[in-house]
């Protein structure tokens, strides 16, 4: 199996799972991809946007939504007035709490189906695949 088969095939399942547990919690999964992005001390619009991959507009609308969910909120930045920083609600954080916890059930099946000497190099390789997919986005 060639490296971008096993790469699409791990992102389609985790995908499920994310779907699956966000419908658990009764949000949308684009929704719960915003949530787990937001640092717990915020995080300007323009940064979200940039990690999300989503152009600002869209961003925007995905934050109206999760502002009337009572997830998120907006304030300005002390030092600069133009820059809106995200933030997370005690609502939004319960529900990153949440599926943490979901994803940590599953992170731990994971893991429990494996040698144990897999682990460290499992863990290892995924940080290292992370770190150069964000070297390549900043290209």
């Amino acid at each position: 199996m060639w490296a971008s088969e096993v790469l699409s095939n791990l992102l389609i399942h985790y995908n499920a799972i994310m779907r699956l547990s966000s419908l658990k919690l009764g949000i949308t999964t684009q929704q719960s991809l915003n949530l787990i992005a937001i640092p717990y001390d915020g995080i300007p619009m323009s940064l979200l946007a940039k990690k999300m991959g989503l152009d600002a507009s869209t961003l925007t609308r995905n934050i109206n939504n999760l502002e009337k969910l009572q997830f998120v909120k907006r304030i300005r930045d002390q030092q600069d007035k133009r820059v809106q920083k995200i933030l997370l609600t005690s609502r939004g954080s319960h529900v990153v709490k949440q599926l943490d916890i979901k994803l940590e059930k599953i992170n731990q099946y994971l893991l429990n189906s494996m040698d144990i000497d897999d682990h460290e190099k499992s863990i290892n390789a995924i940080e290292s695949l992370s770190w150069h997919l964000k070297c390549f986005r900043e290209q």
